[in-house]
Protein backbone atom coordinates (compact mmCIF):
# COMPACT_ATOMS: atom_id res chain seq x y z
CA UNK A 1 0.00 0.00 0.00
CA UNK A 2 2.97 2.44 0.75
CA UNK A 3 4.23 1.69 -3.10
CA UNK A 4 0.72 2.68 -4.75
CA UNK A 5 0.08 5.52 -2.44
CA UNK A 6 3.52 7.22 -3.37
CA UNK A 7 2.99 6.92 -6.72
CA UNK A 8 -0.95 8.06 -6.54
CA UNK A 9 0.44 10.59 -4.10
CA UNK A 10 -1.01 10.12 -0.70
CA UNK A 11 0.60 11.06 2.24
CA UNK A 12 2.37 9.24 4.92
CA UNK A 13 0.16 10.62 7.42
CA UNK A 14 -3.22 8.60 5.72
CA UNK A 15 -1.44 5.63 6.19
CA UNK A 16 -0.39 6.21 9.59
CA UNK A 17 -4.16 7.38 10.08
CA UNK A 18 -5.27 3.47 9.08
CA UNK A 19 -2.98 1.83 10.91
CA UNK A 20 -1.21 3.21 13.16
CA UNK A 21 2.43 4.06 14.07
CA UNK A 22 4.70 3.17 17.22
CA UNK A 23 5.44 5.84 20.14
CA UNK A 24 8.33 7.65 18.94
CA UNK A 25 11.19 7.29 20.79
CA UNK A 26 14.39 9.87 21.94
CA UNK A 27 17.34 9.42 20.65
CA UNK A 28 19.51 8.39 23.89
CA UNK A 29 21.83 11.42 23.36
CA UNK A 30 18.93 13.85 22.54
CA UNK A 31 17.61 16.15 25.19
CA UNK A 32 14.15 14.84 26.68
CA UNK A 33 11.36 15.92 24.99
CA UNK A 34 7.59 15.43 25.24
CA UNK A 35 6.79 12.07 23.82
CA UNK A 36 4.46 10.40 21.39
CA UNK A 37 2.51 8.39 22.57
CA UNK A 38 2.08 6.54 19.18
CA UNK A 39 -1.52 6.08 16.92
CA UNK A 40 -3.76 3.87 16.83
CA UNK A 41 -5.35 2.71 13.36
CA UNK A 42 -8.79 2.48 12.15
CA UNK A 43 -8.42 -0.85 10.13
CA UNK A 44 -9.37 -4.21 11.54
CA UNK A 45 -8.22 -7.39 10.68
CA UNK A 46 -10.49 -10.43 12.23
CA UNK A 47 -8.97 -13.42 12.69
CA UNK A 48 -7.72 -15.77 9.97
CA UNK A 49 -10.39 -19.06 9.72
CA UNK A 50 -8.54 -21.96 8.07
CA UNK A 51 -10.60 -24.61 7.13
CA UNK A 52 -9.54 -28.18 6.80
CA UNK A 53 -5.99 -27.68 7.66
CA UNK A 54 -3.27 -30.43 6.59
CA UNK A 55 -2.83 -31.50 10.35
CA UNK A 56 -2.28 -35.10 10.34
CA UNK A 57 -3.01 -34.86 6.35
CA UNK A 58 -0.56 -37.55 4.56
CA UNK A 59 -0.48 -34.92 1.73
CA UNK A 60 0.66 -32.13 3.57
CA UNK A 61 3.68 -30.55 1.81
CA UNK A 62 7.33 -31.84 3.81
CA UNK A 63 9.69 -29.43 3.19
CA UNK A 64 13.34 -30.90 3.81
CA UNK A 65 15.87 -28.00 5.20
CA UNK A 66 19.98 -28.03 6.27
CA UNK A 67 21.04 -26.08 8.95
CA UNK A 68 23.13 -23.31 8.81
CA UNK A 69 25.80 -22.58 11.20
CA UNK A 70 26.02 -19.18 12.79
CA UNK A 71 29.49 -18.62 13.13
CA UNK A 72 30.29 -20.25 9.71
CA UNK A 73 27.50 -20.00 7.26
CA UNK A 74 28.60 -23.26 6.04
CA UNK A 75 25.84 -26.22 6.28
CA UNK A 76 25.99 -28.24 10.10
CA UNK A 77 26.92 -31.56 9.18
CA UNK A 78 24.10 -34.32 10.08
CA UNK A 79 20.89 -31.44 10.60
CA UNK A 80 18.81 -32.15 8.24
CA UNK A 81 15.22 -30.91 9.57
CA UNK A 82 12.21 -31.61 7.92
CA UNK A 83 8.88 -29.22 8.44
CA UNK A 84 5.35 -28.89 7.43
CA UNK A 85 3.98 -25.33 6.76
CA UNK A 86 0.23 -24.78 8.20
CA UNK A 87 -1.66 -24.61 4.99
CA UNK A 88 -5.30 -24.88 4.43
CA UNK A 89 -7.62 -25.60 1.68
CA UNK A 90 -9.35 -21.86 2.61
CA UNK A 91 -8.34 -19.01 4.48
CA UNK A 92 -10.95 -16.33 5.17
CA UNK A 93 -10.18 -13.03 6.58
CA UNK A 94 -12.30 -9.49 6.81
CA UNK A 95 -10.52 -6.34 6.76
CA UNK A 96 -12.91 -3.14 8.00
CA UNK A 97 -12.21 -0.35 7.17
CA UNK A 98 -14.16 3.19 8.48
CA UNK A 99 -16.27 4.39 5.23
CA UNK A 100 -14.50 7.83 5.59
CA UNK A 101 -11.60 6.53 5.24
CA UNK A 102 -11.42 6.21 1.24
CA UNK A 103 -8.11 6.88 -0.11
CA UNK A 104 -7.32 3.92 2.23
CA UNK A 105 -10.25 1.77 0.92
CA UNK A 106 -9.02 2.44 -2.82
CA UNK A 107 -5.31 1.30 -1.87
CA UNK A 108 -5.91 -1.71 0.50
CA UNK A 109 -8.36 -2.48 -2.88
CA UNK A 110 -5.76 -1.74 -5.17
CA UNK A 111 -3.15 -3.86 -2.73
CA UNK A 112 -5.44 -6.67 -2.10
CA UNK A 113 -6.27 -6.62 -6.26
CA UNK A 114 -1.96 -7.00 -6.81
CA UNK A 115 -2.15 -9.85 -4.50
CA UNK A 116 -4.92 -11.79 -5.96
CA UNK A 117 -2.96 -11.31 -9.30
CA UNK A 118 -0.18 -12.93 -8.22
CA UNK A 119 2.50 -9.79 -8.01
CA UNK A 120 3.88 -10.35 -4.26
CA UNK A 121 4.00 -12.83 -1.65
CA UNK A 122 3.13 -13.28 2.20
CA UNK A 123 5.41 -13.45 4.63
CA UNK A 124 9.06 -14.41 4.56
CA UNK A 125 8.85 -17.83 3.46
CA UNK A 126 8.34 -17.15 -0.12
CA UNK A 127 12.30 -18.61 -0.84
CA UNK A 128 11.93 -21.99 0.69
CA UNK A 129 7.77 -22.57 -0.68
CA UNK A 130 6.05 -21.15 1.50
CA UNK A 131 4.39 -17.25 1.46
CA UNK A 132 2.22 -17.67 -1.80
CA UNK A 133 -1.71 -17.32 -1.61
CA UNK A 134 -4.13 -18.49 -4.34
CA UNK A 135 -6.69 -15.45 -4.02
CA UNK A 136 -10.04 -16.83 -5.50
CA UNK A 137 -12.14 -13.60 -4.29
CA UNK A 138 -12.19 -10.44 -2.90
CA UNK A 139 -15.56 -9.27 -1.20
CA UNK A 140 -17.03 -5.28 -0.99
CA UNK A 141 -19.40 -4.29 0.74
CA UNK A 142 -20.50 -0.76 2.59
CA UNK A 143 -23.01 0.04 5.03
CA UNK A 144 -26.00 0.63 2.78
CA UNK A 145 -25.52 -3.02 1.78
CA UNK A 146 -24.33 -2.94 -1.66
CA UNK A 147 -22.27 -5.57 -2.13
CA UNK A 148 -19.08 -6.52 -4.94
CA UNK A 149 -16.31 -8.77 -5.72
CA UNK A 150 -13.56 -9.01 -7.77
CA UNK A 151 -12.89 -12.52 -8.54
CA UNK A 152 -9.43 -14.38 -9.84
CA UNK A 153 -8.73 -16.92 -12.53
CA UNK A 154 -5.79 -17.41 -14.40
CA UNK A 155 -4.27 -14.48 -13.68
CA UNK A 156 -6.97 -11.90 -14.63
CA UNK A 157 -9.27 -10.14 -12.34
CA UNK A 158 -13.18 -9.83 -13.00
CA UNK A 159 -15.97 -8.47 -11.08
CA UNK A 160 -18.93 -9.10 -10.16
CA UNK A 161 -22.02 -7.61 -7.81
CA UNK A 162 -22.08 -3.82 -7.50
CA UNK A 163 -19.71 -2.30 -10.35
CA UNK A 164 -20.70 0.93 -8.91
CA UNK A 165 -19.47 0.20 -5.67
CA UNK A 166 -15.79 -0.96 -6.76
CA UNK A 167 -16.00 2.40 -9.25
CA UNK A 168 -16.46 4.80 -6.62
CA UNK A 169 -13.93 3.11 -4.34
CA UNK A 170 -11.56 3.77 -6.83
CA UNK A 171 -12.68 6.94 -8.12
CA UNK A 172 -12.03 8.18 -4.62
CA UNK A 173 -8.10 8.09 -4.97
CA UNK A 174 -7.24 10.28 -7.56
CA UNK A 175 -3.67 10.83 -8.93
CA UNK A 176 -2.53 13.97 -6.83
CA UNK A 177 0.88 14.53 -8.49
CA UNK A 178 1.90 15.49 -11.98
CA UNK A 179 2.64 12.30 -14.12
Amino acid sequence: MSAIAGFKGVSQETLDQAFGRAAEQDAPDAEPTEKDNGLAGKVFFSDVNLEQDTEGNSNAQKLTRIRIGRVTGGTVPGALFFRSPLSSRKVVFTVSVPEDQKEVRALLLYALRDLGLGLYNLGSGYAVGRGYVNVEKIEVSDSDGQKAAVTFQKGQAHTEGSAKLLQDILNSLEVKRDV
